[in-house]
């Protein structure tokens, strides 16, 4: 979240490390429908940086399984 909402570089790095290692773990689809409630109630979130962290987490996550 902290990259998705602030653009934080380490956060999204950070949480894409973890996705790679847990792949197993990670649930993209409720990640995708948490962030697509989040950005509804609250506008004030980057849609394009949470789109890209979707896109990044759907590849390492892939990448491992």
């Amino acid at each position: 979240m902290h990259y998705w909402a602030w653009g934080d570089q380490a956060a999204l790095r950070v949480a894409l490390d973890v996705a790679s290692v847990r792949a197993a773990d990670v649930d993209v689809a409720a990640i995708a429908a948490w962030t697509g409630r989040e950005l509804a109630e609250a506008p004030v979130y980057d849609r394009g940086r949470r789109d890209h962290f979707l896109t990044e987490l759907r590849r390492v996550t892939e990448r491992r399984l």
